[in-house]
Parts: C-alpha cells; sequence; structure tokens
C-alpha cells in the first residue's frame, strides 16, 4: 500500500478544499452527539422536551424524546437508541486526563455498545477522545482501491497504518483527513464513481479507476 501516493491525495485534497470544518471540540458531550446525529440546523430552535446538551438527561431516556430532541435540532434520528449507551459510557469528570489517554480501552468500551459499528467507534475516537485513528469508510476505502494504491483485503490495522503515514507525510491530522475524504467521497468518490473534475483526478491510473468490489 502506497502511503506517498495517499499523501499526495490528502495534500490535493487540502488545497481544493482548504481547512474543512470538523465536529466541535474534543472531550467535549455535545461533540460526540454531532459525530453520531449530524450538526444541528442552522435555524433549528432548543428542543421542548429533552436536553441533548447534558448527557445525564440523553442517559436516562427515554428513545422517543431523544428521537424528537434529534428531529427538532435538525439531526438524523436513526441512531438516537445509541446515544443512552454513549451517555452512560462518558465519564462522569471529562477533565481526567487519563481516561481519554487510555485510547485502547476507550475502542474496546464502544466496540462492545450494540449499534455502534467499527466506522462509528472510529469517528468518536478521532472527533471525540483524540485518537490518531482513521475511520474506515467507503469513501476512504474506495480512493485507494480506486488509484491502485491498496486493495480490500488488506486487514484494519494495515488500513490505519497506510492513512497514519500518509497524513504524517502530508502534515494532515487524521481528524482533518476524516473530513476531506468524507467531502470528496460525498461530491466524488461515490459508489459509480465521478472522476470528471475531481481533484484526485490527476492521480488516477492510465487506464481510469479501478473499481473496489464492495457492492
Amino acid at each position: 500500500m502506497s502511503s506517498q501516493r495517499l499523501a499526495e491525495a490528502l495534500q490535493a485534497l487540502r488545497v481544493a478544499y482548504g481547512l474543512p470544518r470538523l465536529p466541535g471540540v474534543p472531550r467535549r458531550w455535545p461533540t460526540l452527539v454531532d459525530v453520531v446525529a449530524g450538526e444541528p440546523s442552522p435555524v433549528s430552535a432548543r428542543p421542548s422536551g429533552l436536553d441533548l446538551s447534558l448527557p445525564e438527561e440523553v442517559a436516562a431516556g427515554p428513545i422517543e424524546l431523544i428521537r424528537d430532541a434529534l428531529r427538532e435540532t435538525g439531526r438524523e434520528t436513526r441512531r438516537a437508541a445509541v446515544l443512552p449507551s454513549l451517555a452512560r459510557w462518558w465519564p462522569e469528570d471529562p477533565t481526567d486526563d487519563a481516561w481519554w489517554e487510555a485510547g485502547k480501552t476507550r475502542q474496546r468500551e464502544l466496540r462492545s455498545i450494540k449499534g455502534v459499528g467499527l466506522e462509528l467507534v472510529d469517528r468518536i475516537l478521532v472527533f471525540v477522545v483524540g485518537q490518531a485513528v482513521m475511520p474506515l469508510s467507503r469513501a476512504a476505502q474506495r480512493i485507494v482501491v480506486r488509484h491502485g494504491w491498496g486493495g480490500l483485503e488488506v486487514e484494519y490495522e494495515e488500513w490505519q497504518h497506510l492513512y497514519q503515514q500518509a497524513g504524517q507525510v502530508a502534515g494532515i491530522d487524521l481528524r482533518m483527513a476524516t473530513s476531506l475524504i468524507q467531502l470528496v467521497g460525498r461530491e466524488f468518490c461515490r459508489t459509480s464513481p465521478m472522476c470528471d473534475g475531481c481533484p484526485l483526478e490527476c492521480l488516477l491510473p492510465a487506464g481510469g479507476p479501478y473499481e473496489p468490489d464492495d457492492g
């Protein structure tokens, strides 16, 4: 797998998109809500019932009130059921540095929560916990495979090493890399690639993109 070529891709994305908006500040509960359910709509009002900014209220539920609060603030509701479990996982003392720095322990805990998939675990780790991991979204994998820098058969740790190395070479931390990959994935690197005008078009192999067999 080619971390050097992926580093060139990350640099090209930074040139194309500038500094992307990141979902909040690490180690804060509202950031976790934004990562799980999306950021609130700019025109949304404060929810009439449950206060999403208080983890103790979210932990108590019920799910119907959480779903209503997400809807009223313009967020996605499909992951409402996982928020109480994440609120119970949240530290009693968010200023406890030792809790946040135990990254492997936090990863195991998150992976044990029903309904929290591997990609969401890594999104929480990188944006909330502050751990240097890369959420392996479809876009993150498609970009590598379609450009011929690696294959889908490689293991999770190899993907992490690839993105961590590329980020270091490019001088781009994985929070920014995740956001840049998300932007180009949404706009160009979809299920069917739209390569014309893509910031990474110049890095494609001569015969065009390889196609990952990802369904």
